[in-house]
């Protein structure tokens, strides 16, 4: 199996997008478990996003012992159909910034919470 592959900027705005809506339903659950206060959350879901950011962007873990490099890419088409799809890898310019991002989507995140639809986002089976 063949898969086009791309490296462009696009990937980067992904992030950005992608981050946002993680801190989103970040935001969602620690509001779901009683913690109302709004500069709480915002602190909380920085907090994650960039040390999840960290491991992203700059980290790597050992299995089976090998390295393993984590990263997020991205598809215009369903897993089960990446054959046919344009698979989005980190930029070599831009290389990924979860964790440069991480403040920005939690404060979107906080000032967006009476949105749902700020990101649309629906089922890749539907």
């Amino acid at each position: 199996m063949k898969i086009n592959v791309s490296r462009d900027s696009i990937h980067d705005q992904l992030v950005a997008t992608y981050q946002s809506l993680e801190a989103s339903l970040l935001n969602t659950a620690l509001l779901e478990s009683g913690i109302s206060d709004a500069a709480q959350r915002e602190k909380v879901i920085s907090s994650f996003l960039f040390a999840q950011g960290v491991v992203l962007d700059q980290s790597w873990f050992e299995e089976q012992g090998a390295r393993w490099y984590p990263g997020v890419y991205f598809s215009n088409m369903p897993h089960e159909n990446l054959e046919a799809a344009t698979v989005h890898l980190p930029s070599e310019q831009y290389g990924m910034n979860f964790h440069e991002y991480a403040q920005g989507a939690a404060t979107w995140a906080i000032e967006n919470q009476e949105n749902p639809k700020a990101i649309e986002v629906g089922n890749a089976h539907e």
